[in-house]
């Protein structure tokens, strides 16, 4: 019988992340079927969901998903959207009958959990992230009572990068510190200077300076009107360039502060892309912002 590995993953952005990818691609190199459970991502991104070539890729849509703006009863709805999540997370996995099973960040590992114990599978917890740590997350000391509840069920716990190891060992009293496989490893030589963000400048008829490059969700959570509010401050040929999701309502907030402040040409929106294309942006920038280490 040919040896099969089921990955859960949330489905936070359309495409599928260089470690995952990654992961598939060596695991299908050493003969493993892998089935990637991923839920469908937020259609207002605008980008069709990326499969893996080598996997057979499940993607899980939520019915209860389009609810979770509804005003006032938003944590109802954030919370049966979660149950729905694990409940066909769980049945599709348990059908594809796993010799391993990996969650990727705390999110999935209920239901991994569950497809392990009933399919009898080994089960590795693979943290990503410090998952209650980044900001502006919903429902944090649910999210932080789970992930103390299920990190010692697991035959083994992964984390991407040592200090984020170190960090879950001494959160949750592990015995060992947990495996650390990097998601970004060391390159051998620096990335070639791109110009990609001044051609796509220059083809929006903006200025194409100084390019301060911010990449992820953009949102209050990762002081994204603090970087807006600070460009006047900066030379005047620096661009605020924006890449990634951000909220409609919050998007207009942006813009509209950057009126204000005599800033509009200055603070630039880009849609998502791959993480090769991202890659190829960030090393046309200048200055990289990060609001959180």
């Amino acid at each position: 019988m040919a040896r099969r590995v089921c990955i859960l993953r949330m489905g936070w952005q359309p495409f599928i992340d260089s470690p995952l990818w990654n992961l598939i691609d060596a695991l299908d190199e050493r003969g493993v079927q892998v089935t990637l459970l991923k839920s469908v991502a937020r259609t207002d991104l605008g980008k069709s969901e990326e499969t893996h070539p080598r996997a057979d890729c499940r993607l899980v849509s939520l019915f209860f998903k389009r609810f979770t703006k509804t005003p006032l009863l938003r944590p109802f709805f954030q919370m049966l959207t979660l149950l729905e999540l694990w409940a066909r997370f769980a049945w599709t996995g348990i059908k594809t009958r796993p010799g391993v099973v990996i969650g990727i960040d705390v999110d999935m590992l209920p239901a991994a959990w569950l497809i392990a114990r009933v399919c009898r599978a080994r089960l590795i917890f693979y943290s990503y992230e410090l998952y209650t740590d980044r900001p502006g997350i919903p429902m944090k000391p649910f999210w932080n009572w789970l992930e103390r509840r299920f990190i010692k069920r697991p035959d083994l716990v992964v984390a991407c990068e040592p200090n984020r190891s170190r960090e879950l060992q001494r959160r949750y009293g592990l015995r060992e510190c947990p495996m650390t496989i990097l998601n970004v490893p060391p390159r051998a030589a620096a990335r070639p200077k791109s110009d990609r963000i001044q051609q796509y400048l220059k083809k929006q008829g903006l200025p194409s300076g100084r390019v301060l490059y911010f990449h992820g969700w953009i949102s209050r959570a990762r002081c994204a009107d603090a970087f807006v509010k600070a460009l006047p401050s900066v030379r005047e040929d620096a661009v605020l360039f924006f890449i990634g999701p951000c909220e409609p309502a919050f998007k207009d907030e942006l813009q509209r502060m950057a009126r204000e402040l005599g800033v509009e040409h200055r603070v630039v929106f880009h849609p998502m892309v791959s993480s090769d294309e991202l890659m190829d942006l960030a090393a046309s920038a200048d200055i990289g912002l990060q609001a959180q280490l």
